[in-house]
């Protein structure tokens, strides 16, 4: 039977609550956490999700959030894929440090990251350096074999996938909302 693979923006965070009412304006957060809404919209999305057999979450703080809200107490394995993480072009797409990041879920595995696992300048990480559209590309094509080699070696028949807006776009075609899922299967359409 074929993987089922439900692609799952993260809950509004506060950077996207800034950025909706001045759009204009960088808000200056970094690795922002959801917002109430994002709070919200993921205790509505927790409600309305079948079981899932595998959880990939981006690391930045916002999808860890989501992953752990809608899926940390059903008991299955959740792994951290910096392949998820979304594409740099603001101030919250700088993610946390593998250990910020370790001591806020304990239950998670944050020792495999690279510190910084953003794109940046190792040597000045939190200066905003924008992710060239290839990079991002590049990394949709790794967590495409990543996902495969997952699927095969597994049992694991339905696989929640949570990350981002921009990420999501460069995978699909298709940008997402706050807490939207698009649900495959695997090797078919958007999900080959």
């Amino acid at each position: 039977m074929p993987a089922r693979i439900h692609l799952i923006r993260h809950g509004q965070s506060t950077f996207n609550a800034a950025v909706a009412v001045s759009p204009f304006t960088d808000p200056m957060l970094f690795d922002p956490p959801l917002s109430a809404r994002g709070w919200a919209e993921v205790a509505e999305l927790r409600g309305r999700m079948d079981p899932v057999e595998l959880v990939l979450t981006s690391p930045l703080t916002r999808a860890v959030q989501t992953a752990l809200s809608v899926f940390g107490d059903s008991g299955v394995p959740m792994v951290v894929e910096p392949l998820l993480r979304e594409g740099v072009d603001s101030r919250g797409d700088i993610g946390s440090r593998p250990s910020v990041l370790a001591a806020a879920f304990p239950t998670l595995d944050f020792s495999h990251l690279d510190d910084p696992w953003w794109f940046c300048d190792p040597a000045v990480p939190r200066v905003l350096r924008i992710e060239p559209e290839a990079r991002i590309r590049a990394r949709v094509a790794a967590l495409r074999n990543r996902l495969a080699g997952l699927l095969a070696g597994l049992s694991a028949r339905s696989v929640a996938v949570i990350g981002h807006g921009g990420f999501f776009n460069h995978m699909i075609g298709e940008r997402l909302g706050n807490c939207a899922v698009v649900t495959g299967t695997w090797g078919t359409g958007p999900f080959a």
